[in-house]
């Protein structure tokens, strides 16, 4: 029996849940894991609404759209993510004090 936490588990069971077709809206990381392996597995005809937005610093819209595993659909007006603002870091920490997700 293969080793496999708890969080890689739940990616896998979330993502059999997933049928080939069906029209999903995910959040970030593991429901988007999720996704990715329905995608990869046994549900290739899956839509998922990722738009690309915008890009963070750094990076590229290639980049991005490279690392995605699937055609990721780019916005018209794509363009470089504003850079957060103290108001908003203010209000993440107050919901992620111990940085479980965000650090």
């Amino acid at each position: 029996m293969p080793e496999y936490t708890e969080r890689e588990l739940m990616v896998i069971a979330a993502g059999r849940e997933i049928r080939d077709g069906d029209l999903v809206f995910v959040g970030m990381r593991l429901p988007l894991l999720a996704v990715a392996f329905a995608k990869r597995t046994h549900a290739l005809g899956t839509i998922g609404p990722f738009v690309l937005a915008s890009w963070h610093s750094g990076q590229s819209v290639e980049a991005v759209t490279a690392a995605t595993g699937w055609d990721l659909r780019v916005a018209d007006g794509c363009r470089q993510t504003a850079i957060a603002t103290a108001a908003e870091l203010e209000i993440v920490c107050a919901c992620d004090p111990a940085g479980f997700w965000t650090r």
